[in-house]
């Protein structure tokens, strides 16, 4: 490697005198060209020792009136050869520190598993979105309170403690707030601090919001910054990518850098309607590409379209869409428990500690007139259609290509008690499974 110095005359450098008066001068004060005299004083020396030689290949350039090196000499040139101890150069603004990869490579990794619920684990920057009302405010509240309290989520148990969380919110107004908490029935840890509609803030993706975050990652030490809603923390357009890759750049880098995980609560999308035939997918976030390209975890809550208003109610699907790590779960179902109260005026409202989320299960049918034992979408499950298959058919299915039309799978959902039709790629999947074994099980 060859790092020369800046092509300038020795004319153009600094005296020794001239570069201590300008480096005492703050550098807010400094005129363009002390400025540029200073930074080519500090690459190069004072002009007394311009007539050092360029440096040769493979070594790298020191400042000149450097202290001395370990022999305690001091070399005219500047020149500095890897291997020995870098001379203590003068502080400088671009001085950056390196990794030790050394010390990386002689130990092993830590376990660093997510935390309780699976989204995202220490240090990682995550996104959960989803269609209007489907829950992820509720949902990223009550994993918040857990996680500060250091208790149970979705059937996982705290491996880190309890975490300070700083939920920073411009979605959900004070009574939202309260009727939520009071649903729950989970106290507020100290570890949970809430910000709700900061005034001082402008906006993330603006040079003021990284002072902004600096001063409260200062103040409150978070180890988990929840942001909600993504979209209102922008001042650029949420369909353009460069307002979601400078929202990285000028906040969510200062978090990344630092260790801290961030969670972005966002909305989704258009999504074009399905075909009968289509498998529903999960869907993506709303505005531009830009907003994956930073996350480590991106996760949708959704309700299949094909099958939306059919599954039983309070129940939504957890798809991780992105992911780094690739450890941990990619879907899941999670069932929103809850129940009404009527109050003697006549209103209603959500009756105290009765809210939360749990995991449910998929259970295929047990024969062909059995119902769910839990709340849950049959048609996930391939056993499930193979086993409606050969209770409707027998073995093999006689006349099996009416399984392509629409009537022989609507006859097929009848025969199982579900509503949905399965879909016709599934039947062919179920079909193929089922020639393939040659008998029923």
């Amino acid at each position: 490697m060859t790092i020369t110095a800046p092509p300038h005359a020795s004319a153009d450098l600094p005296t020794r005198a001239e570069f201590e008066a300008i480096r005492a001068i703050p550098a807010a004060s400094r005129t363009e060209h002390q400025h540029e005299l200073f930074e080519r004083g500090f690459l190069r020396g004072p002009s007394s020792l311009a007539g050092a030689p360029a440096p040769q290949r493979g070594h790298l350039l020191a400042p000149p009136w450097a202290s001395s090196g370990p022999a305690g000499t001091t070399t005219p040139s500047g020149l500095f050869v890897p291997g020995t101890a870098l001379p203590a150069a003068e502080p400088h603004p671009y001085d950056e520190r390196l990794l030790d990869l050394d010390s990386l490579w002689n130990t092993e990794p830590k376990p660093n598993p997510p935390y309780q619920g699976g989204i995202l684990g220490p240090g990682q920057q995550a996104s959960i979105w989803g269609g209007g009302k489907v829950g992820k405010s509720l949902f990223v509240l009550e994993m918040s309170l857990r996680l500060a309290a250091g208790l149970p989520f979705l059937g996982d148990e705290p491996q880190h403690g309890p975490v300070r969380v700083l939920y920073v919110d411009r979605e959900n107004g004070n009574d939202d707030i309260h009727q939520r908490l009071y649903a729950l029935g989970i106290k507020p840890d100290p570890n949970l601090m809430y910000l709700s509609f900061p005034e001082s803030l402008v906006a993330l993706d603006v040079d003021q919001g990284a002072a902004w975050l600096s001063r409260q990652i200062d103040r409150y030490a978070p180890q988990l910054v929840v942001i909600d809603t993504a979209s209102r923390f922008v001042a650029g357009d949420e369909n353009d990518n460069p307002t979601w890759l400078a929202l990285y750049r000028i906040s969510l880098v200062i978090l990344k850098a630092r260790g801290i995980a961030s969670l972005q609560i966002d909305h989704t999308g258009h999504q074009p309607r399905l075909r009968r035939d289509e498998e529903p997918k999960p869907p993506m976030p709303r505005g531009g590409s830009g907003k994956a390209q930073a996350l480590d975890e991106g996760w949708a809550m959704w309700s299949p379209p094909a099958f939306e208003g059919e599954v039983p109610a309070g129940i939504v699907r957890l798809t991780r869409v992105v992911t780094r790590s690739g450890l941990g779960r990619d879907d899941m179902l999670v069932r929103q428990l809850g129940r009404k109260e009527t109050l003697p005026d006549g209103t209603e409202r959500w009756a105290r500690g009765e809210t939360k989320h749990e995991l449910a299960t998929l259970q295929p049918p047990s024969g062909p007139m059995a119902k769910p034992t839990t709340p849950a979408e049959p048609w996930f499950d391939l056993e499930s259609v193979i086993e409606a298959l050969a209770d409707k058919s027998g073995w093999p299915p006689p006349g099996y290509r009416q399984a392509e039309s629409q009537a022989y799978r609507d006859d097929l959902a009848k025969a199982a008690r579900w509503k949905r039709t399965p879909s016709k790629a599934m039947v062919s999947k179920a079909l193929a499974e089922m020639n393939r074994r040659g008998a029923p099980e």
